[in-house]
Formats: C-alpha cells, structure tokens, sequence
C-alpha cells in the first residue's frame, strides 16, 4: 500500500515538473537551440537579439538572452583580434597599392636579374635597387633643376614688361602703361602726369628742368639738355611719395629683393649701396641705359631714368 503511494507521488510530482517546465518555457526544440546559436555568434545582430530576449518573462529564456550577449560580445572581440593580426602581418590586406606596387617593382627586378645573367653580369638584386635608387635621385634632381628655369625664365619675362630695351631705347612700364626714353611733354602728360613748372636748373645752368606730379601725389623731374631740348629728356627722377606710383613695377615699399625681381639685367651696379643701413644707390645697367634706384632704411624711394 505504502509502495503504491510513493509511485502515486512520483508520478504526481513528475507531472508537476513537467508542466512547471512548459509553463516556464524551458523545452525548446533542437532546431530552435540551433537557431538561437546561430544568431547569437553574428556581431550586432546576436547583440540586438539577446537584449531583446533577456526581458522575456520565462526565466531561462532570460538567461539564455543573457548569454546570447556575452556569446556575441566575445566573438565580436576575437573576430576583430583575428582581422586585425591578418591585415597587419598580410602586406596585401595592410595596403593593397603598396602591395601590387611592391610586387611589380620585385618582377621588374626579377626580369633585369634575368636579363643580366644572358649578358653574363654579376649584379646582385641589393645592387639593382641601389641602381634604381640611384636613377630616381637624378630624375629628381633634373625634374628640379628644370622646374628653377622655368621659373627664372617666367621671372625674366614678367621682369622684361617693367623695363627692357626696344628699338635701342629703353622702355619703361608707368603703372599700367609703357613708354620708351627719351620723355618729353607730350609724353609724360599721356602717362598721366601734369607739368607744374619748367625753370634753368639751379644746379646746372646748362640743362632745364620740368617739375610734373601725377593724380597720386609723386614728383617728377625731367632735365634736359639746353642746346638739345627737343630730343627729349636726358634723365628723369621720379620721387615716390603715394604706393599707387608705380615704376618699372616697384614703388615705395620695394625692397631691395623686391627691385632686383622686377628689375632684371646683366649687370648692376651696388658700389653705392650700404647693405647694412639699406642706404644709397643701386643703378640696373641696360646698354647705354640704367635704372638708378635710390634706397632709404631699405626701401625705394627715387627711381632715376637716363
């Protein structure tokens, strides 16, 4: 009686358990598990899904969303490990141009190792590449030497619109306007400057002197022979007193490094020049021709045409 009640309550508490088990949502099916396992192991996914699954109101669901977590979490890691140690020690996957440019500079090598060996030479590969290394040195070297003409010579060209010899005479660049010695009236009232005065020179009875300005404030001074007046100037000084008067493409802050760009001859003159204060005179030779330009603390301030 006693052994049929024990079976009696084994039973009971079997049946108990079992439906304890499908209430709390205990009994998944393989396919489920495998599904679940599946998901869980792809990076974001398995992540978004675990959060999803550890509310669930069965207990082991819960716990098996918790997992999926960490599962997903720690595969993420090891993924990126994995990854991460392949494209470093992997050349290709570290830098796919640098490979293939690697790899055709190593077959170039190779085809000239070969090419040797027919002709019979002894170069190492170390060699060919202190060759190449060599070749791509002067290549450089040439591509920079050229690029310095170049440049001197655009410089040269842009020097040649300030100032140049034409005809025999020398051209000038007024502002925006040219105009070859030597000046008389006609002409420098075209270029836009106005006489105001025409006396003896004071200091040298035998020229006469005209005294012009133009819109910006400067002084000219054009001097000419007595006995030779109508051939035209003999010298001009033009005084800077505006930045807006420009000639020969400098005007009063022009350095001196400024003057020898836009000014450019064969020979120049800077025997009456004091580097040191930035004093004195430099004179540009052109021919029978010359630029004077007079320097204050290193700027210009008188350019002299004659």
């Amino acid at each position: 009686m006693e052994e049929r009640q024990g079976d009696l309550f084994d039973s009971k508490a079997l049946q108990l358990l079992e439906e304890e088990q499908k209430k709390d949502g205990t009994v998944f099916s393989t396919g489920r598990f495998l599904f679940l396992q599946i998901i869980a192991k792809i990076p974001l996914i398995g992540l978004i899904v675990g959060f999803a699954i550890r509310k669930n109101k069965h207990k082991n669901m819960a716990n098996f969303g918790k997992s999926m977590i960490y599962a997903n979490v720690i595969s993420t890691v090891c993924l990126v490990v994995i990854v991460g140690v392949f494209i470093h020690f992997d050349p290709y996957l570290r830098n796919p141009k640098e490979y293939w440019s690697t790899m055709s500079i190593k077959q170039v090598y190779e085809n000239q190792m070969e090419a040797l060996k027919k002709a019979g030479s002894k170069k190492t590969i170390a060699e060919l590449v202190k060759d190449e290394e060599k070749k791509k040195i002067e290549e450089k070297k040439k591509l920079e030497e050229k690029k310095k003409i170049e440049e001197k010579k655009k410089a040269t060209q842009e020097a040649e619109k300030h100032a140049s010899i034409e005809n025999g005479n020398l051209t000038i660049l007024f502002k925006e306007k040219k105009e070859s010695l030597p000046l008389n009236k006609d002409k420098m009232t075209a270029l836009g400057w106005t006489m105001v005065t025409a006396a003896e020179n004071p200091a040298n009875t035998a020229e006469m002197v005209e005294t012009y300005h133009d819109s910006y404030g400067s002084n000219a001074n054009v001097y000419y022979a007595k006995d030779k007046i109508q051939e035209g100037s003999i010298r001009v000084e033009i005084s800077f007193v505006s930045a807006d008067t420009k000639i020969a493409g400098i005007n009063m802050q022009s350095k001196v490094e400024n003057v020898d760009a836009a000014i450019v001859t064969k020979q120049k003159d800077m025997s009456a020049f004091d580097s040191g204060s930035g004093n004195g005179n430099i004179a540009y030779v052109f021919d029978s021709h010359r630029i004077t330009v007079t320097f204050g603390g290193g700027y210009a301030k008188v350019v002299t045409l004659q």
